[in-house]
């Protein structure tokens, strides 16, 4: 009985780690890995599927330093092959150290944020490719309002309420700026024709297509 009473409470007390940790995470505030990126490149571009199911979505990142670009990612560590036999309790630590912990540690220059290969033309081409629509110039949902508005500011047409978003973040040496947007592949199917949406949905098919989100 001492012992389900332990384990119960160690429980309690991991959830309402990772709920502190969660919200903290979901602050607009910038987090340590974005202030590194500022300091040690000239722009950065942080790629974020957004969801209402996994406290930290991972980070497909794009940086550029003087000539160089650069591709990262932010994100839970490779799950463990399955040929490998491993006693339980050091198997169990080392998902846990891969898959648990990237939603419980501050997101910073950890284990998590890892450089990624591409070849330098295959980055050349995808830094332009952005910049065909420059996200520095595009309205999110905080401009252009939220699902679909009509003249007036009235909302119009279907909603859901469980959809993902995407977040771009935006980092130059002069600021960290955040464009979010909701659902944008729904919306853009119930009210289509939002310039900020389209674009947003055509970077995410370029991260895609590059990272296989």
């Amino acid at each position: 009985m001492h012992a389900m009473n332990l384990r119960s409470l160690l429980f309690v007390v991991l959830l309402c780690s990772t709920c502190f940790v969660t919200f903290a995470q979901k602050e607009d505030k910038p987090n340590a890995l974005q202030l590194f990126l500022q300091a040690n490149a000239d722009s950065t571009i942080i790629f974020q599927q957004s969801s209402n199911w996994f406290p930290q979505s991972p980070y497909y990142i794009l940086s550029k330093k003087a000539d160089t670009i650069t591709a990262y990612t932010y994100k839970a560590l490779p799950k463990l092959d399955k040929r490998i036999k491993l006693p339980r309790s050091i198997g169990l630590k080392i998902r846990h150290r891969n898959s648990v912990m990237v939603n419980l540690v501050p997101i910073d220059v950890n284990m998590y944020f890892q450089p990624i290969y591409f070849s330098p033309k295959k980055l050349l081409n995808l830094w332009k490719n952005i910049g065909k629509d420059p996200p520095w110039q595009l309205a999110d949902d905080s401009a252009d309002g939220h699902a679909c508005i009509d003249s007036q500011g009235n909302r119009t047409g279907n909603y859901i309420y469980d959809g993902g978003g995407i977040n771009l973040y935006l980092i130059t040496k002069n600021e960290i700026k955040k464009l979010d947007y909701y659902a944008p592949q729904f919306f853009e199917k119930v009210c289509p024709g939002r310039k900020g949406r389209i674009s947003i949905l055509k970077i995410e098919h370029l991260f895609d297509k590059h990272f296989d989100l």
